[in-house]
């Protein structure tokens, strides 16, 4: 499945959330909204589900499932990627582990840091909040569809 190969290969990089998965930018109306919206600009799950719904139709509650936990699997790790990193730009930077008051700016921790360390630890703390909005928007998905199969 190629989608499960981008869900594992896109843990690190820079950019937007959408850029690091392309196939959930495109922009679609829902109601709701008043503008168009993408899987990572929506308020609820649930609306986030009736997207992928729509972006994979050939996509059952299974298919949903499996996609769910790819994606959950791939922010988990690279949750833990992140925190490996954070140790090695505190080590490498100030030679010691980081404590809990160094914790000044979201994602990159310190502004201090090279912008090389930032970057990095900005793309992994990005990535995997787009791999868990990912990962919730086909758990919606797969209950919406489930639900459906079951009134039938």
């Amino acid at each position: 499945m190629h989608h499960q190969q981008q869900a594992s290969s896109e843990a690190a990089g820079t950019g937007s959330l959408r850029s690091r998965l392309p196939l959930y930018e495109p922009r679609q109306r829902l109601p709701g909204y008043n503008c168009s919206v993408n899987v990572f600009i929506t308020v609820q799950p649930a609306d986030a589900g009736k997207l992928v719904i729509r972006l994979f139709p050939d996509f059952d509650a299974g298919t949903h499932a499996l996609h769910a936990e790819a994606h959950r699997r791939a922010a988990e790790a690279t949750k833990r990627q992140y925190a490996d990193q954070v140790d090695a730009v505190f080590l490498r930077n100030l030679g010691r582990l980081p404590l809990i008051y160094d914790y000044k700016i979201s994602a990159i921790w310190r502004d201090d840091f090279p912008e090389a360390d930032k970057d990095l630890l900005r793309g992994l703390a990005h990535t995997a909040t787009a791999h868990a909005r990912v990962a919730d928007a086909h758990a919606a998905a797969a209950r919406s569809l489930g639900r459906r199969r079951v009134r039938h």
